[in-house]
């Protein structure tokens, strides 16, 4: 599987409700529940928030994501998704060139 970062940005707090945020946690518990979210949460000192999923294709990773209710209501007017290169020590941190692994 494949691994998405998606951000959301642009907090409007003033659309923010009890029922919002109750059908905002409902999905991540959906998306936990089914191995999709991989990790989640705000930014501290910022308005904007993350979500790690994993998903096979960027099609169902943008489904995914674009369905939470805080998107779908508004409460942040901009999202977007990403696919992410992870970068590890099993791909020596995406380094391909044999003669600069060996120097590692």
């Amino acid at each position: 599987m494949k691994k998405y970062i998606g951000s959301l940005q642009e907090k409007t707090p003033e659309l923010l409700t009890d029922e919002l945020l109750l059908s905002h946690v409902r999905h991540l518990h959906y998306l936990e529940k089914t191995g999709a979210l991989l990790l989640c949460g705000p930014l501290k000192d910022s308005n904007q928030a993350f979500q790690l999923l994993q998903a096979d294709s960027l099609l169902e990773a943008q489904l995914l994501f674009f369905s939470d209710p805080f998107i779908q209501k508004g409460y942040y007017r901009n999202c977007v998704i990403h696919e992410l290169v992870e970068a590890n020590s099993e791909n020596h941190f995406l380094i391909s060139a044999p003669e600069l692994i060996g120097r590692l």
